[in-house]
């Protein structure tokens, strides 16, 4: 037994033909490193697959096996030019890009849960103690309609209330838009964004932002 808070912490695979996604990159780090002061909480980190049909019970099984007093999760929007704190999860999946398996839903996860959930963290606590750390971030009001807002939604349904919950979009990393830059030059440039003008905040960084609030 343990006084500690325990945090699940989770992150994800490659996204979207990306051979790196921060969000696992970060879960990894913090796993090795563990959240700043490492007597302050017990974290239990894992990588959640792209795999709409997995995730959800996936997530199911950690809750019941660890009992967390808390969780975070983490993932990653391309084009976001800062650490977005997000409020709001939607019982809703439409999928643009598809997952490991092939698909690409569209409808409703959880057919009898309510319209959305709300993050139980204090978001503007949390984008201050991002910001406090040096690193930008926003608060954001829509967790989006893959993966990332399907986690959201579930832990929040699986959690209790007064369970602090919820989710993190990270930016690209330099490396990523580097890559991404020379494997785009002489090519026309690609819907929504061009390489050129996405932004991105460096791994360390984005290790401390998460550290910091955990």
């Amino acid at each position: 037994m343990t006084s500690r808070p325990r945090i699940l912490l989770t992150g994800f695979a490659p996204f979207a033909g990306l051979p790196v996604n921060p969000s696992g990159e970060v879960v990894r780090r913090l796993e090795r490193t563990g959240a700043g002061n490492t007597t302050a909480v017990d974290l239990v980190c894992r990588i959640l697959p792209i795999a709409y049909r997995a995730v959800p019970g996936v997530l199911r099984d950690l809750v019941a096996e660890h009992r967390p007093d808390a969780a975070l999760s983490l993932g990653v929007a391309i084009g976001a030019p800062v650490v977005r704190v997000e409020t709001t999860a939607l019982n809703r999946v439409a999928f643009r890009v598809p997952d490991e398996d092939g698909l690409m839903p569209g409808e409703t996860p959880e057919p009898d849960g309510p319209a959305a959930r709300g993050a139980t963290y204090r978001a503007e606590s949390v984008m201050r103690a991002i910001r406090a750390a040096g690193v930008p971030a926003a608060v954001s009001h829509h967790a989006g309609t893959h993966l990332c807002n399907l986690t959201l939604y579930t832990l929040l349904g699986l959690l209790p209330t007064d369970a602090p919950c919820g989710f993190l979009h990270l930016p690209l990393l330099p490396e990523q838009v580097a890559a991404m830059m020379d494997e785009a030059e002489g090519k026309p440039a690609m819907a929504p964004f061009a390489p050129t003008d996405l932004p991105s905040i460096a791994l360390d960084l984005q290790t401390r932002a998460v550290a910091a609030l955990l």
